[in-house]
């Protein structure tokens, strides 16, 4: 495996971790938006992503540290750029949702990068289950984006029709 590859391995690995931290900070938000059941098994499904890409990295002891090193720098930054955003309000459930529409969003890029890379260098275990990620967090995506739909608040403004 390449270091890109390696890179882009960890940058999704920091992705989950953080898709998991911020569903768990705001969990009382959460609940109330998309129900206990839904939060429970996006936990779970994200945990089981984080647990296969650190037994990757296991699995290619030349770029482990590539892979561990850029998840901890990206969670990092993934971590600041999260609490700027939500200004350590975790009972505003607009803003955490907008949030998780950010980092699904990078979420997907990502795996179809790391998609295209494992399946180029033949990094199999990675490869075979990307296109479920993918799934999974485009699922998650429209989901958010039909949440965001239904609690926008109407508009003050008169609307001309034709």
């Amino acid at each position: 495996m390449d270091d890109f590859t390696a890179k882009k391995i960890g940058e999704v690995l920091a992705i989950a971790r953080i898709g998991q931290e911020t569903l768990e900070k705001g969990r009382e938000s959460f609940d109330k938006i998309f129900g206990i059941n839904f939060i429970d098994k996006y936990i779970s499904e994200n945990s089981l992503h984080a647990r296969a890409l650190e037994d990757t990295a296991d699995a290619y002891p030349e770029v482990k540290e590539v892979i561990l090193n850029t998840a901890e720098t990206t969670t990092k930054k993934l971590n600041e750029m999260r609490d700027l955003y939500i200004n350590n309000n975790w009972n505003n459930p607009e803003s955490l949702v907008e949030w998780l529409s950010f980092l699904e969003g990078a979420a997907i890029v990502r795996w179809y990068l790391v998609q295209g890379a494992t399946e180029k260098a033949v990094v199999k275990r990675v490869a075979l289950f990307s296109s479920s990620v993918i799934e999974f967090h485009e699922k998650f995506l429209m989901k958010i984006a039909f949440k965001l739909k239904e609690t926008a608040p109407p508009s003050k403004e008169s609307v001309i029709t034709n």
